[in-house]
């Protein structure tokens, strides 16, 4: 089978570290390019041939058997050219959900008219794939056919690692004693909650915080750390490859998200044997039961800090129970499979797919253009 698989850039974030992952389990059956919309400062090696895109070009879309796109750029590219494709399915991934997160980036208004164009230019794809039953629920109404939901699967490689960083870590945990020290990594923006631990410092002087990661609310988190006197205590070490293999020191890792379709990183950093704290969240909880991790409520210092004390004084258990759990129902391998068996049942239940647009349909790509554009940022 060919595949092309069409992402927004080549930057270390979940949707494309499962475009990364797909490849690597599909590449030695299947040919498959990776086409990226934007350059990034930090790219990641497919494992495939990738090629530079631009929205006003097409690339050999019939060469392709299924064209795959991954967040709202890529959705955004397909919907423009889906004139010109007469052989290939188009699918997408739904990695999010699309409205509290342009909420939060966009404000309500503009928020929820450009997650219902996003919608729109979704609808007219042959398929569409969930990362969660959560997702999918919520979801569903707007869909004609049964959305897909498969589960990002993780595989967590082993890299050499940056001593300077690995030294900086365990300095700053030993100038504590007897602390317990959090940590996570992300894109950093308001979605991931990352306030939340900070707040908890400010509470509760025994904890450090260990934040690996760039994004749009870094300076915020600084500015407010200094503010409230606990600089000394977290510790922001920008964009690393690979993070999960900088976890060894921290005691505890922290999900404290307000949104999240599947999240990514906590299996990654379950697979590392970290015992993890995740916020109130369905999707956390399609993932993991009660014993394997422990939940607290948005906002509530108590509800954290309580999470985190059970976990350190039962660190063995959890570290054991969460990556028994993951290892067997979120290997990137199961993932893989469960993906190529999708594109081959779309492929077998649909015998052509008449994508030429009636006037209003090019009405309405006119429209959701020039309205999508006005809106889409760097993301």
């Amino acid at each position: 089978m060919n595949i092309a698989y069409v992402v927004p850039n080549l930057q270390q974030t979940g949707p494309i570290i499962v475009v990364q992952s797909l490849v690597k389990f599909l590449a030695n059956d299947n040919f498959i390019v990776v086409y990226y919309i934007d350059e990034c400062n930090y790219p990641i090696a497919m494992g495939c041939e990738t090629k530079k895109i631009f929205y006003d070009e097409p690339f050999p879309f019939d060469d392709y058997d299924i064209i795959h796109c991954h967040t709202a750029k890529s959705d955004l590219y397909a919907f423009f050219w889906m004139n010109d494709m007469h052989h290939p399915f188009v699918l997408t991934t739904i990695h999010q959900d699309s409205f509290y997160t342009e909420k939060l980036r966009l404000g309500s208004v503009k928020g929820n008219i450009y997650t219902h164009m996003w919608l729109k230019v979704q609808r007219q794809f042959d398929g569409q794939i969930t990362i969660s039953k959560q997702i999918k629920n919520l979801y569903q109404k707007y869909f004609p056919k049964e959305i897909n939901v498969i589960y990002n699967g993780v595989n967590c490689e082993d890299g050499e690692l940056d001593k300077s960083i690995v030294k900086q870590i365990n300095d700053f945990k030993r100038e504590r004693d007897n602390s317990v020290l959090l940590g996570t990594y992300a894109l950093i923006t308001k979605r991931k909650g990352l306030i939340q631990v900070l707040r908890l410092l400010v509470e509760k002087p025994k904890y450090q915080f260990l934040v690996i990661g760039d994004g749009p609310e870094v300076g915020g988190l600084k500015q407010f750390a200094v503010e409230k006197g606990i600089s000394d205590r977290v510790l922001f070490v920008g964009h690393i490859d690979k993070p999960y293999n900088y976890l060894d020191a921290v005691d505890i890792y922290v999900m404290p998200s307000y949104s999240e379709a599947f999240g990514l990183a906590v299996v990654e950093a379950a697979l590392r044997h970290k015992a993890i704290a995740c916020s109130e969240l369905d999707s956390f909880h399609e993932i993991f039961h009660h014993n394997e991790v422990e939940f607290f409520k948005h906002d509530d210092v108590l509800s954290m800090d309580a999470a985190l004390q059970k976990l350190y004084h039962n660190k063995c258990k959890y570290e054991h129970l969460a990556f028994e759990r993951v290892n067997s129902e979120f290997s990137a391998s199961i993932m893989a499979q469960n993906t190529i068996g999708y594109y081959h049942k779309l492929i077998n239940m649909q015998t052509g797919v008449n994508r030429k647009f009636t006037p209003p349909s090019l009405l309405l790509v006119k429209l959701i253009k020039y309205l999508f554009c006005l809106m889409i940022k760097k993301r």
